[in-house]
């Protein structure tokens, strides 16, 4: 499966698929919105169906995501 990035100087921090720099949350919010993976890709075809999966197994680290998150940014303010 593609990896997911995060790195908090791209994207302002939120985790994108990697070498696209599309926000995993966009896809997330299509697919919420009622789109399908097909349109996702014809919408987005630099993108695969293996990295709309890998958004969605996303969800399932979303915690550990926020929580590395609070800390990069509780080490930058120091």
């Amino acid at each position: 499966m593609k990896e997911r990035t995060l790195d908090l100087n791209i994207c302002s921090g939120k985790p994108f698929i990697k070498g696209h720099r599309i926000w995993v949350s966009l896809i997330l919010d299509l697919l919420a919105a009622g789109e399908t993976i097909e349109e996702i890709l014809s919408a987005y075809p630099s993108i695969s169906r293996e990295d709309v999966l890998a958004c969605i197994a996303c969800v399932q680290k979303l915690p550990e995501i926020v929580m590395w998150r609070f800390l990069c940014m509780e080490t930058k303010r120091k």
